[in-house]
């Protein structure tokens, strides 16, 4: 079980320093991002109509589901509740926001879901509701025990190149060896994934994540 190899200093880094480390750079992102975020939105006004940030509910800390903020990169009249890979992207991806998924610029409102307590910096990434068998999968492995996060270990590792037994077991090894180390080094080695936008697929579509899976 996974209980049984979470040590008493990861519990204790898991209750109070990783909340403190959330807090001071969630909130230093946002005063230094701001200027960044009125651009953005002002780009996502004029591209096309709909609202600027995206709401979708994600599955977070022991299977409670809760509201993800993000910036809208698609069109209005794309499937609401459907994981990105399962959507034909060029259909409903607008220009911009196929820049802002490229950069991972379309997460940053997440920090607002840092700062609630919803999220950490740190962490598996939370799935929609829909993807029941990756929740379960996930579930019998430990993962929701910890909070999601903007950015993992499967994201600084593949990301979306992963298949889902692989995305799983990622966040497995992260849970058993979350530390304040550990996390800062994720932060560090995914900005390099995010600046040159790797492993990000822009919706190829249902058959071709089939594919991928197959593959796994």
């Amino acid at each position: 079980m996974i209980e049984s190899t979470v040590s008493d200093t990861q519990k204790w880094y898991g209750l109070v320093a990783k909340r403190l480390m959330d807090l001071i750079f969630a909130a230093a992102l946002l005063l230094l991002l701001w200027p960044l975020f009125f651009v953005i939105a002002f780009g996502i006004r004029i591209s096309s109509p709909g609202p600027i940030v995206f709401v979708q509910m994600r599955m977070g800390r022991g299977l409670e589901p809760f509201a993800l903020y993000k910036f809208r990169t698609m069109r209005c009249g794309a499937p609401h509740d459907a994981p990105t890979a399962s959507i034909a992207g060029g259909a409903y991806i607008t220009g911009i926001g196929r820049f802002l998924r490229r950069t991972s610029l379309d997460e940053l409102p997440q920090l607002v879901n840092v700062l609630r307590g919803d999220m950490s910096l740190i962490g598996p990434r939370p799935v929609v509701l829909t993807e029941s068998e990756l929740i379960g999968r996930r579930a019998q492995v430990g993962v929701y025990r910890v909070k999601p996060g903007m950015s993992g270990l499967a994201q600084v590792l593949g990301r979306d190149q992963l298949g889902e037994r692989e995305k799983t077991a990622f966040d497995r090894l992260y849970v058993q060896h979350a530390s304040p180390l550990f996390d800062l080094r994720l932060l560090l080695f995914s900005v390099r994934p995010v600046l040159l936008g790797r492993g990000v697929c822009e919706g190829r579509g249902a058959e071709e994540e089939g594919e991928k899976k197959e593959i796994v």
